[in-house]
């Protein structure tokens, strides 16, 4: 996800991506969590930053946001020969349909777990719980890799391995380094 995009097209048309950014980090978690509705959180967006048009086209420009890193998702298919792989994503629906449509996500995870759909976050207690009970795992046994600091804390402070990641060949190193562990 690339806020940098939707800020871009924000601030080119003379709207405030500060009142914006300020708004994703009061609502975005609820958004995700499916506590707002698609409408509720871009109009309210819409209001917020006093957008002249229909809230649709916030919510349609958004989309441009979602950024798939198809060599990291190769990389991950082949992880997947080997070892149980999932996703977690703090995501609203209407991100999740844009993904599934341009990407097969089961050829690249065994399962794929977002926020909207479990009505929590991904590193919530439940979240980590179910997926434990699913994978048949201790968190002890799993290993996040996540490109928020933010999320490798909380992780961390679940008891689960991390790796921030930075970039696709730096992670392969600590995946190496990490399986020999």
């Amino acid at each position: 996800y690339n806020l940098d995009v939707f800020n871009t097209f924000l601030n080119s048309n003379g709207y405030n991506s500060n009142l914006a950014n300020s708004y994703f980090k009061d609502y975005k978690l609820l958004f995700d969590r499916d506590k707002l509705t698609e409408e509720i959180f871009w109009k309210g967006l819409g209001k917020k930053i006093r957008f002249k048009f229909d809230w649709r086209v916030l919510a349609e420009h958004n989309k441009k946001n979602l950024m798939i890193n198809k060599p990291l998702l190769n990389y991950i298919k082949e992880l997947k020969k080997n070892v149980q792989v999932a996703l977690l994503s703090n995501m609203d629906k209407t991100s999740i349909a844009t993904i599934k449509e341009e990407v097969e996500l089961s050829q690249f995870f065994d399962k794929v777990y977002f926020s909207a759909e479990l009505k929590s976050g991904k590193l919530d207690k439940k979240s980590i719980k179910r997926i434990s009970k699913e994978f048949k795992v201790n968190t002890e046994e799993m290993l996040l890799i996540d490109d928020s600091p933010g999320n490798i804390e909380k992780a961390n402070d679940l008891g689960i391995k991390t790796i921030l990641f930075t970039n696709l060949k730096d992670l392969k190193l600590e995946i190496i380094n990490s399986l020999k562990n």
